[in-house]
C-alpha cells in the first residue's frame, strides 16, 4: 500500500527522512514514498504561517489533480497553526475516503514532545493517518481510552497513545469485524509501528540506529505492483465474461430444446433457421465495423484491454507515462 508524504515548512529534514527509512524497514505492509522534484515544489506552496485544514485540505486535493499520475494517498507534514471547525490549535485532520491528510509540528515540538524527540510524533501520525486511509468509516471517540483514535481534544492525550497496543479493544474489534476490515497483517505492522512511535519518545530506541536501513522502493517498482494488480483484475473481469457467455449459449441451446419438445420441431425448426442466421449476419457486421473475427478468443482479449484502460482511468495511472519510465530504468540499468 503506498503512503506519499511531503514536508511543508520549516521540518526537521533528517529526522524526517529518518523516520520514513524507519517506518519502511519496519514492515511489509505499507511503501512510505517520500515525493520528489516538482511534485514535492507543487505542495511545497501551501505553506502557510496558519490555515484551516478544510482550506489546507481543499488546496491539497486540488494540487493532487494537478500533478496527475497514480497518487493515492498522500500525508503531508506542516509547520502551519492548524484551525478546525470546531477547535483551533489542531494536531491535524484528514480526508481518509479521498487519500489526504495534514499534521503539523507547530506547537508540538518542545511542548507536547521534545524537539529531539520530534520522530517519534512523525511517526505515530504516518501510522495513524494510513490506518483511517483502511478505515474511512472508522470515527474517534470522545472518551480518552489511551487509544489513536482519541479525539485528543487535550494535547496531552497523545502521548498516552503513543505506545504498544495502542488501538483500546472496543476500537480493535470494530477494524476487524467491520464492513471494511484491517488484514492481521496490516494491523500487525500498524501496531509495531505505533509501539516504536512509543520508543522513540521514551528513548529505549533512538532513530540514529535505522540511517542505514533499506530505502523504499522506488516509484516505478511501487507503479509495477500496482499495474500488475490492476492487469490482473482486468483478467479475472475477463474470465468471469466468458463464463457469462458461455452459461448464456447453453441458455439458449436448453430453451430451444424446451421449445421444441414442446411445439415440436415444424414450429421451431423456422426459428432456429433465424436465430443461426441473425448469428452469421452480425458476425459479418461486426467484422465490417471493427475488421476483426468474431470468436471468443477475439472479445476476451478486447475485454481485458477495455478494462484495463477503464482500471487504468479510474485509479489514476498514466500508462503512457509509465511506460516511458520503465524503459529509461531499464536503460540505465543496462551495463
Amino acid at each position: 500500500m503506498p503512503i506519499e508524504l511531503v514536508a511543508i515548512g520549516d521540518i526537521p529534514t533528517e529526522q524526517f527522512e529518518g523516520v520514513i527509512s524507519l517506518a519502511n524497514s519496519t514492515q511489509n505492509e505499507f511503501n512510505f514514498i517520500q515525493l520528489q522534484n516538482n511534485e514535492v515544489k507543487a505542495f511545497k506552496a501551501l505553506a502557510y504561517k496558519r490555515a484551516s485544514v478544510k482550506d489546507l485540505m481543499d488546496r491539497m486535493e486540488s494540487t493532487r489533480s494537478e500533478l496527475g499520475g497514480y497518487h493515492p494517498f498522500i500525508i503531508a507534514l506542516v509547520d502551519t497553526k492548524l484551525d478546525g471547525e470546531r477547535f483551533s490549535n489542531l494536531f491535524g485532520s484528514n480526508r481518509a475516503e479521498k487519500g489526504i491528510a495534514v499534521f503539523t509540528i507547530d506547537n508540538v515540538d518542545d511542548i507536547i514532545i521534545p524537539a529531539d524527540k520530534i520522530a517519534s510524533y512523525m511517526l505515530y501520525y504516518f501510522a495513524r493517518f494510513t490506518l483511517s486511509f483502511i478505515v474511512p468509516q472508522h470515527k474517534n471517540h470522545d472518551e480518552p481510552k489511551s487509544c489513536v483514535f482519541d479525539r485528543k481534544i487535550y494535547k496531552q492525550d497523545i502521548v498516552n497513545s503513543m505506545k504498544a497496543r495502542a488501538i483500546c479493544d472496543e476500537c480493535r474489534d470494530k477494524l476487524l469485524s467491520g464492513t471494511v476490515k484491517v488484514s492481521s497483517g496490516q494491523l500487525d505492522a500498524l501496531d509495531m509501528l505505533f509501539e516504536l512511535s512509543g520508543k522513540l519518545l521514551d528513548g529505549s530506541k533512538t532513530l540514529s540506529i535505522f540511517n542505514n536501513a533499506p530505502a523504499p522502493l522506488d516509484a516505478v517498482s511501487e507503479l509495477s505492483v500496482v499495474k500488475s494488480r490492476l492487469d490482473r483484475n482486468a483478467h479475472d473481469f475477463a474470465k468471469r465474461g466468458l463464463w457469462l457467455y458461455f452459461l448464456g449459449i447453453i441458455g439458449v441451446w436448453v430453451t430451444l430444446a424446451i421449445f421444441t419438445y414442446r411445439f415440436g420441431w415444424n414450429i421451431m425448426e423456422p426459428w432456429t433457421y433465424f436465430i443461426g442466421g441473425t448469428l452469421t449476419i452480425g458476425s459479418y457486421v461486426y467484422f465490417a465495423v471493427t475488421q476483426k473475427e468474431l470468436s471468443p478468443r477475439t472479445i476476451y482479449e478486447q475485454v481485458i484491454e477495455s478494462k484495463k484502460r477503464k482500471n487504468y482511468k479510474e485509479f489514476g495511472l498514466d500508462i503512457e507515462r509509465f511506460n516511458q519510465l520503465s524503459k529509461a530504468k531499464s536503460g540505465s540499468q543496462k551495463p
